[in-house]
């Protein structure tokens, strides 16, 4: 059973979104938000629109669900529906950005989003359930909507001989996070699937698109980005530094190390480094394919960056499972909660089955309760 909180008190963390103004026939981003948040480790919200006037949905991860894992079933669902389901290993705690939204809009109609969660899906690390209140979305339209956005200059001065001071460093730069769904919607807007595909006459404007849809995102004005380098540099990074992460967080060390070392005998190399150029793109789609053995629900980067790009990322995993390792911090969290991170991953791994999704989580957090009586029983 969904629900949708009516009543405000102290105790319910609020879910929602400013009002979004729009343009027809161009991306409408939504940063869905939390506040007064104690702490949630997993949550399951539906989100209805209108397919009429938003199409083509995309939903990413905000700031406070960047280490976890999160699923949709679009595809699954019919259109003008869709279950998002987010769950980590431990509490994620504080205000911030649940999710984005991302939709076309293909005709200017002011219409409303609508979000309810379920409350069976919707918990701390502790099992037990946390109340939100979530409001509708409202989405207004304007011509000028892209225009004024696109057309604001920066309001920092240039340093001259009679002001050498350099300008200060602009408030709220986006994060990793930002940047790379900036990107991803900027991408998707057009038919090229990695930046080094943009030519050189649509480099400006795509630049321009970047900065704009980042502002979009972050409510910002500052224009972070002069060139497609400076936009390439920042979003492999942030790229692979999410590939790396989820990783670290979904699969085991020993099986992060397996699965590179089987997929390096597999091209025939004895270290990254040695990866023959024809054997590159093979052994990333190897690494990827074991490592979703173990996490279904992990991203790929091999559709986001070069092969080069991707088997530099798999270094630095590499490098970076080894460190902890070494330094005995093999995944902490899992070893000290083996049996939370079971059901965790086991939610995420069906998120997009959303009509069962309801009933494993409310039985394990039986299983979980039923623990504690007996705990204190005894």
């Amino acid at each position: 059973m969904s629900i949708s909180v009516t009543a405000f008190s102290a105790n319910v963390s609020e879910v929602y979104a400013e009002t979004v103004t729009a343009a027809a026939d161009k991306a409408v981003l939504i940063p869905v938000k939390i506040k007064n948040n104690p702490g949630i480790m997993g949550f399951k919200i539906t989100v209805t629109y209108d397919k009429t006037v938003l199409t083509s949905p995309k939903v990413t991860k905000g700031d406070v669900t960047n280490s976890g894992m999160m699923n949709d079933s679009i595809g699954v669902t019919p259109e003008g529906t869709i279950d998002v389901v987010w769950s980590g290993v431990q509490n994620a705690v504080g205000d911030g950005t649940l999710m984005i939204l991302s939709f076309t809009a293909v005709k200017a109609k002011e219409t409303q989003i609508n979000l309810n969660y379920s409350q069976p899906d919707t918990f701390n690390e502790a099992w037990e359930d946390v109340e939100l209140k979530c409001s509708d979305i409202s989405v207004v339209f304007s011509d000028k909507a892209v225009e004024s956005s696109a057309d604001t200059e920066k309001t920092t001065d240039i340093p001259t001989e009679s002001n050498p001071t350099l300008p200060p460093i602009p408030e709220n730069q986006p994060s990793s996070e930002e940047i790379k769904n900036a990107v991803d919607i900027v991408l998707g807007e057009t038919d090229k699937g990695h930046i080094d595909e943009i030519p050189e006459e649509e480099k400006s404007g795509f630049v321009d698109r970047t900065n704009e849809v980042l502002g979009q995102i972050t409510g910002g004005n500052n224009k972070p980005f002069e060139s497609v380098d400076e936009i390439k540099g920042a979003y492999n990074d942030a790229v692979a530094e999410e590939f790396i992460e989820d990783t670290k967080e979904a699969v085991d060390s020993d099986k992060i190390d397996a699965a590179i070392t089987d997929s390096l005998a597999f091209v025939g190399a004895e270290s990254v480094e040695q990866i023959p150029v024809e054997k590159k793109e093979e052994f990333v789609q190897k690494v990827e394919e074991k490592l979703q053995q173990y996490a279904p629900d992990l991203d790929t980067v091999s559709n986001k960056l070069t092969e080069d790009e991707a088997v530099k990322a798999i270094m630095q995993l590499q490098g970076e499972n080894a460190e902890a390792a070494t330094d005995g911090k093999k995944m902490p969290e899992l070893q000290k909660k083996s049996d939370d991170s079971v059901a965790v991953i086991v939610v995420a791994a069906i998120a997009v089955l959303a009509s069962i999704t309801t009933i494993i989580v409310v039985y394990i957090k039986k299983l979980k309760r039923g623990g504690k009586i007996n705990e204190e029983n005894n």
